[in-house]
């Protein structure tokens, strides 16, 4: 963003705003030669750059493009005036500097992002009023000098009316919002049930442990409590901890129902080892037996018996060695495909330290993915055909089925049988209908990171 007032620019090929822009090296910048005052460049009054996020790939611009530009005069909202307003074109950020410290010669000024909300006072975000995630975001001005954006995904004209001080809710990015169904933070100090967040009202059970399993040892500041998972123990006849819902009916658990013929779905969460993992395994007799994989979370396939899933992340053997994994199967009657971390698991998740993971699923696209702490992990997929038959004529999507529930810490909510147990901690457990983006991955992590 440049001052109005003459004078030379610099080229594209030579300076990236003040920086020093290289055609062969297109993953830096560098900084101006200390001769640069020779050469008369102009440089903008305020930089908005293209910064990825930390583990993003250099080329994924997350600043796109400027759209709009100019100092609100109006009076509908005072609280705005003499700042100058733009937005990012693509994914509709609402953002602005200060006028007075837009100046020539001086320090850039500094950018500010603005939080939306709807009429009805909720935060809101710009693809969830467009109903796209690229929104192509027009602010526009009346007679008056009030504000108004335009989102040409849509067609759709908003009046910015006022604004006003906010205690922000820090557990769910509103970019999120339209897609989650089910959110557990584990905060209620007592009772058996826990409650859902989320709008589907999926209440889980917290087996064989109660309130004891809410322990005080929250993953982020604002979180106070988090879930205690822990494997059986036939000596002491301990129980093992679990949690989560079953119903093996032919409707399966009707609250999940937009899990019910979806393209996609994503399990994140917080998560800490607190014990030996994987754990001895209850079901043989073998003393030194062990189980082959470490439930965390996932979402149930239609015909599940507490075991199989549609969704799911956890620790598996993979060739041998146990690794991280994004396990999912698109028809319930089919096969299903593995995404496993190519990174030591024990790296991933070390002993005593919460990180926060999530799984990704895309079943339109037969794609998975897996992040920790808002990066992209590397990995690869256990197998090179087609085991959810996405070359096949038709929708890509999952069977249209109702799950037949959520497990947490182990299969089998119905409490049947112990299969791969956890030892560890969970916080602020999410289940989403959508697949979502890398960028939305890391804005839910920075939302609430330590």
């Amino acid at each position: 963003m440049e001052s109005p007032r003459r004078g030379r620019t610099g080229r594209s090929d030579e300076r990236e705003g003040s920086f020093l822009f290289d055609k062969s090296d297109r993953c830096n910048l560098y900084p101006l030669p200390e001769d640069d005052a020779e050469n008369g460049y102009t440089y903008p009054v305020a930089q908005y750059d293209h910064n990825p996020p930390p583990g993003f790939p250099c080329g994924a611009d997350v600043g796109h493009a400027v759209s709009g530009g100019f100092v609100y005069r109006g009076g509908d909202v005072p609280k705005l005036r003499d700042k100058y307003l733009f937005a990012d074109l693509v994914d509709g950020r609402v953002m602005y500097t200060e006028n007075r410290e837009m100046r020539r010669g001086k320090p850039s000024a500094q950018i500010h992002e603005l939080t939306l909300f709807d009429e009805r006072g909720n935060e809101v975000t710009t693809p969830v009023l467009a109903g796209d995630r690229r929104v192509d975001l027009r602010l526009g001005r009346d007679g008056d000098d009030e504000l108004y954006l335009l989102a040409k995904a849509n067609g759709k004209i908003w009046k910015i009316v006022g604004t006003k001080k906010i205690t922000r809710d820090r557990d769910v990015h509103p970019a999120l919002s339209p897609y989650l169904v089910s959110h557990y933070d584990f905060e209620r100090p007592r009772g058996d049930v826990e409650r859902d967040r989320g709008p589907s009202g999926t209440d889980i059970d917290l087996i064989n442990g109660g309130s004891d399993m809410r322990v005080k040892d929250g993953a982020f500041r604002g979180s106070r409590r988090s879930l205690q998972i822990r494997n059986a123990d036939p000596v002491t006849g301990r129980l093992a901890w679990k949690a989560g819902v079953y119903d093996d009916d032919a409707d399966g658990v009707e609250s999940l129902s937009r899990f019910n013929g979806v393209k996609g779905t994503t399990v994140m969460g917080w998560f800490k080892m607190t014990g030996e993992n994987p754990s001895l395994n209850t079901n043989t007799p073998a003393p030194d037996d062990r189980y082959n994989a470490v439930g965390l979370a996932g979402v149930l396939a239609g015909n599940s018996d507490g075991h199989g899933v549609r969704a799911l992340l956890e620790l598996i053997d993979v060739g041998g060695e146990l690794r991280l994994v994004a396990l999912g199967r698109r028809v319930d009657t089919g096969a299903s495909q593995t995404f496993a971390a190519s990174e030591d698991w024990r790296t991933l998740l070390p002993q005593g330290e919460w990180v926060h993971l999530a799984a990704t699923f895309d079943y339109a696209n037969g794609t998975m993915a897996l992040y920790k702490n808002g990066r992209p992990i590397p990995g690869f997929y256990t197998r090179t055909d087609d085991p959810w038959g996405n070359s096949a004529p038709g929708e890509e999507t999952t069977s249209a089925t109702n799950p037949r529930g959520i497990k947490i810490g182990g299969s089998f909510p119905q409490d049947g049988s112990e299969r791969n147990p956890c030892n560890c901690r969970m916080d602020s457990l999410m289940f989403l209908d959508s697949s979502l983006t890398k960028l939305e991955v890391n804005q839910q992590f920075r939302r609430v990171e330590r």
